[in-house]
């Protein structure tokens, strides 16, 4: 049995009310789950779980949008993560540094419809009260503007194949979208999240969004560019390298930066 759909548990759904947040556990790398050992539990199909439970854990994958080829994470986090601790989870996942401003956008409940090709005013917006430097923000309000500190992942996303949108960015626009790929219950004693998989480095800081990036990646591809030598200079002074190697993605490194925002399970 490989899969949620393979229980017959397609599509798995927390009822309301909605989870209660977890207390944080010490950072302890014995109780972290090897993405290896991860893996054996989903590829056995172990723990699909369709429990309201806290100790449930939602598999997301988290791609850009546009991106080409594409760009994403796999990653295992608590039912009851906050979507402000999802940001940061998706900050580390792709090596953000959270300079800029962020949201969420999801369908509103009961909805399943894809966020493209719809009004901004058709779905939910979360969006967090602080700047990147702990300032607060004095946000256009609008009644539809909802706390990312309080909207839990289990009642935004409450079923498999359940979708939202993570824009970081407001001027390059990173749209990630992030898809409830599994429900699962939660190994004893792991600490999440984990990051399982992904492709791809992750792109690099004010260089343009999507389009940029691409561009970017194809100058510094052609040493006879005319703009060559300037973008290697620009990601030494910003990133301290002078080449960049967009097809690179290093699941140790992913999972270290995720250190600081594990819990037990």
């Amino acid at each position: 049995m490989g899969s949620a759909e393979a229980a017959g548990l397609t599509p798995l759904c927390f009822p309301a009310p909605s989870l209660t947040n977890s207390k944080r556990g010490d950072e302890n790398d014995s109780a972290f789950i090897s993405p290896e050992a991860a893996l054996r539990v989903e590829k056995a199909g172990a723990g699909v779980t369709n429990q309201k439970s806290e100790a449930a854990v939602y598999q997301l994958k988290v791609s850009i949008d546009g991106a080409q080829p594409p760009l994403w994470r796999r990653v295992l986090v608590p039912a009851d993560t906050t979507l402000g601790e999802l940001h940061r989870v998706i900050q580390a996942l792709m090596g953000w540094h959270d300079n800029h401003l962020h949201e969420f956008e999801a369908p509103r409940p009961g909805d399943t419809g894809s966020l493209t090709r719809r009004s901004r005013w058709d779905y939910r917006l979360f969006r967090s009260g602080t700047d990147p430097s702990g300032e607060p923000l004095d946000w256009i309000m609008d009644d539809r503007q909802e706390d990312e500190d309080t909207a839990v992942l289990a009642d935004v996303a409450p079923c498999e194949k359940s979708h939202f949108a993570y824009i970081y960015d407001m001027g390059d626009h990173w749209e990630h979208k992030v898809t409830v790929e599994k429900i699962l219950s939660a190994v004893p004693g792991a600490a999440y999240p984990v990051c399982l998989k992904g492709k791809r480095n992750g792109p690099v800081e004010d260089c343009g969004g999507v389009w940029g990036y691409e561009e970017m990646q194809e100058i510094l591809a052609d040493p006879a560019h005319p703009e060559h030598q300037d973008r290697k200079d620009w990601l030494e002074e910003v990133y301290g390298v002078s080449e960049w190697d967009g097809a690179a993605f290093d699941l140790a490194a992913v999972n270290d930066r995720l250190k600081k925002l594990r819990r037990s399970g």
